[in-house]
């Protein structure tokens, strides 16, 4: 309720409901189907109406339901990780580059190397298309000392 009541007074965040999951004994009247239904039912945070499945705008109040989950599925849409940029193999110095990722050198002749262009790390094609596509984070910048908790800086301080 607490952060029901932050979204609402502030007007800048979309109004979400997580209801609470219960199992009736007996069948229970569901409001999305208008029905008895037996099984699980989703309870609506702000009316008391039960709904069968998630996510859902509650039929009652209008409240969108949705659980935890399905928020953190959703999230990275909202903040992509920028294409990384290929590394030409002017650049390459030495002849061999390895993947900040998994480890595994990648060859100057036929290799596709990428890189971060916030924290400056190469990545294989493979780790490009894992962090595009699954993870939606790069290990590079989410490794960064500026991203670190606020106090290691106080814990890095403390003479061992």
């Amino acid at each position: 309720m607490i952060g029901t009541r932050a979204l609402r007074t502030s007007g800048t965040g979309a109004l979400r409901g997580f209801p609470s999951r219960t199992t009736a004994k007996a069948p229970a009247y569901c409001t999305c189907h208008r029905d008895l239904r037996p099984g699980p039912h989703f309870i609506c945070p702000r009316c008391q109406s039960r709904v069968c499945d998630l996510p859902m705008e509650c039929p009652t109040c209008g409240i969108t339901l949705v659980s935890s989950p399905h928020l953190a599925r959703s999230y990275h849409h909202l903040f992509p990780v920028p294409p990384f940029a290929e590394v030409c193999e002017e650049e390459v110095s030495g002849g061999h580059l390895s993947c900040f990722g998994c480890g595994v050198d990648i060859p100057s002749q036929g290799g596709v190397r990428l890189r971060c262009e916030q924290c400056r790390e190469v990545f294989c094609f493979d780790c490009d298309t894992y962090v595009h596509d699954s993870l939606h984070n790069c290990p590079g910048c989410e490794m960064k000392p500026d991203r670190a908790a606020p106090n290691s800086a106080a814990l890095e301080s403390i003479p061992s």
